[in-house]
């Protein structure tokens, strides 16, 4: 698919779409848990599926669990209602010095997302369906802070840049290769969350973090 075609179509429709992202709210509409969302790849097409079909969406978008990707550097991740690491795994450089960066086997084991997106391509391009489809993938910035901790990843930025610097390098080397491994399934478009680095930019904006 050529995507920058298909935005460039898309922004001169007279009646464009909105796009909201409804991955758990679906699952509430479908009678289905957060869990089997997040865990099933058939669960994760399937919704993708309902999704695009039910209000006419104009893209088939996964699910965003900005867990995931920190449960492949062995984070350990509550599935008690959404997704989320339930304590940090670096505590100090030395930790952050010593952090493997997961291979690919560690994603094909952690992530439903590759299977989900195959199926729902397969899906689409059998009904002649040329809409596009949207993988949700963690930031660098943000997965630090899923690893690290927000509040020691926001005093790191003061306190210790250096070890910030060589985390982020490690996430941003897992995501390249985890964003790589999301275009060969099928997708065609990655919708990036980085909501930390907003964070940085709003504490900057107001001149620095504010006393502990």
């Amino acid at each position: 698919m050529n995507v920058k075609q298909w935005l460039l179509d898309a922004r001169k429709q007279k009646d464009k779409k909105p796009m909201p992202v409804l991955s758990y709210p679906a699952a509430a509409r479908r009678g289905i848990s957060i869990a089997s969302l997040t865990e099933s790849a058939k669960v994760q097409a399937e919704t993708m599926l309902y999704l695009v079909k039910e209000l006419d969406m104009p893209m088939a978008i996964t699910s965003m669990d900005l867990a995931l990707e920190a449960s492949c550097f062995g984070a350990p991740v509550s599935h008690e209602g959404v997704p989320a690491v339930s304590s940090v795994i670096l505590e100090s450089l030395d930790d952050v010095e010593t952090l493997k960066v997961p291979g690919v086997e560690a994603i094909i084991e952690k992530s439903p997302y590759l299977e989900a997106i195959r199926m729902v391509k397969a899906e689409m391009q059998a009904s002649g369906d040329v809409r596009p489809i949207i993988a949700g993938i963690s930031g660098p910035f943000s997965l630090a802070g899923q690893l690290r901790g927000v509040t020691d990843i926001m005093m790191d930025c003061y306190d210790d840049p250096e070890l910030l610097e060589e985390l982020v390098q490690k996430t941003t080397e897992f995501l390249c290769v985890y964003a790589k491994m999301l275009k060969e399934a099928g997708a065609d478009m990655l919708l990036l969350a980085e909501p930390l680095a907003g964070v940085v930019s709003l504490l900057t904006s107001l001149g620095g973090l504010p006393e502990v």
